[in-house]
């Protein structure tokens, strides 16, 4: 009866060590890069044309990366960004991080990025912090990451229904990473 018990844990531990295939394609990635740089080429959003009370930006972040020294990585993960125009302040998170080597997607790194900061007429200045774990040879190591995003709101098709800026950091534990320092970042309020 014991040696029935152990034979299930020992297969969760080996299942908990597999990667989690990654969550995007390179089409994503394609995506991701044309709507980063279509959000970036919109006007600022005036002051006195900010939205009042609190906006939700749905998106990405994304940048090429070195992770353990070596240069031919990139990250990308979903975003979202609450805009408290009223308080000026900022939260939200960064999940669903996908972790890409020399152009094609390898896994899903589990973890969430808790996005603080402030928007003040329209400048966004936020961190976003929190753990992100990979799998390397049926290992699971864990990297704490801390980014920085400075942004503005941006005027899309109507005013402030944009945010886009530029995402820099990394972090180490088990494993090291930092991001290029072309990071990027942007969202869509929600209609």
């Amino acid at each position: 009866m014991r040696t029935a018990f152990l034979v299930p844990l020992a297969a969760l531990a080996l299942a908990a060590c597999e990667a989690t295939p990654p969550t995007i394609t390179t089409d994503d990635i394609a995506d991701f890069n044309e709507a980063s740089k279509a959000a970036s080429t919109l006007p600022t959003t005036a002051i006195g044309d900010l939205p009042a009370g609190t906006v939700s930006y749905f998106g990405q972040f994304g940048s090429d990366a070195s992770v353990e020294g070596v240069d031919n990585y990139s990250m990308i993960g979903d975003m979202r960004m609450n805009v408290r125009f009223n308080d000026q302040d900022v939260d939200g998170v960064i999940n669903n991080v996908n972790l890409i080597q020399g152009g094609v997607p390898q896994q899903q790194m589990s973890g969430d990025l808790q996005i603080d900061g402030a928007a003040v007429n329209g400048v966004i200045v936020a961190d976003a912090s929190g753990d992100l774990w990979r799998v390397v040879a049926n290992k699971s190591e864990f990297a704490s990451i801390e980014l920085e995003l400075l942004g503005t709101v941006q005027t899309g098709l109507t005013d402030g229904d944009v945010v886009s800026g530029s995402v820099t950091g990394g972090g180490n534990g088990q494993f090291t990473v930092v991001l290029d320092g072309f990071g990027t970042f942007y969202g869509v309020a929600e209609q």
